[in-house]
């Protein structure tokens, strides 16, 4: 494969050694790129620079980013190994976690069940994952108790998830009036989209469109000078609310 008249390997090397140059690296490294321009990027690549992306937020973002697209499987298929190698309450915990991330919510809360049997009784990552387990089952008045239990162990912990979580909870299970109080509570506290989002979606479930637009106009009101990055990073919940609110007008 060529680029602009130059091998691929000529220009990874050309890439490695402008790093190299920025990082203020070693000048014997520019020798052995362009020397050695295949042989030189995989030892450059290998010896320098992998030690910037462990070193680098940003890079390690992005490579767990890419392994998450190039190994889906891979978090899952490690801690399924841990726990069975070693099944103690931290490895059980992974697990869960694996599992409730692939969608897999009764296992996950199974194993999230099987580790508040003991002295972790009271953590709050455990119990919110339950409770994130038992609303994906569709098991609502189970998830408000796991609520209950946690703000009475930690009332301080991340209130504005536990209130959002709570609410989808109570659209499960509780009547119109408290759900909405519980989703208009979560709104407030929530500062990014997903609460909002949640909030639209079930407006438009139980038939009070002009609500759920209000929200929505507030939303495009409220991020409509956002950055480029702050809307992919929420580009999820724009979706959501978009698409229960073209269902209901394409249903009408």
């Amino acid at each position: 494969m060529h680029i602009l008249g130059l091998g691929l390997h000529v220009v990874v090397a050309i890439f490695f050694a402008i790093h190299a140059v920025k990082t203020g690296r070693n000048t014997y490294w520019l020798f052995i790129l362009f020397a050695f321009p295949l042989l030189g990027s995989i030892v450059y690549f290998f010896a320098e620079y992998m030690g910037d992306m462990r070193n680098n937020p940003a890079a390690r973002k992005a490579y767990r980013a890419m392994e998450k697209v190039l190994d889906p499987d891979r978090e899952l298929r490690d801690a399924t190994r841990e726990y069975e190698i070693s099944p103690s309450v931290q490895n059980r915990m992974r697990l869960a976690t694996a599992e409730l991330n692939k969608g897999h919510a009764a296992a996950a809360r199974d194993h999230y069940r099987a580790c508040l049997n003991g002295p972790l009784a009271d953590d709050p990552d455990l119990l919110m994952g339950l409770a994130r387990a038992e609303v994906e089952t569709s098991e609502g008045e189970a998830a408000l108790r796991s609520l209950d239990a946690l703000i009475k162990a930690r009332p301080d912990w991340h209130p504005d998830s536990v209130a959002l979580l709570k609410a989808r909870a109570c659209a499960l299970s509780r009547s119109q009036p408290e759900t909405l109080a519980a989703f208009e509570a979560a709104a407030q506290l929530g500062s990014g989209l997903e609460a909002k989002a949640r909030f639209i979606e079930w407006l438009v479930s139980v038939g009070q469109l002009d609500a759920a637009r209000r929200i929505q106009a507030e939303i495009d009101q409220s991020t409509k000078h956002w950055p480029g990055h702050a809307r992919e990073l929420n580009a999820p919940w724009f979706k959501l609310a978009r698409q229960a609110l073209a269902g209901a007008d394409a249903a009408r």
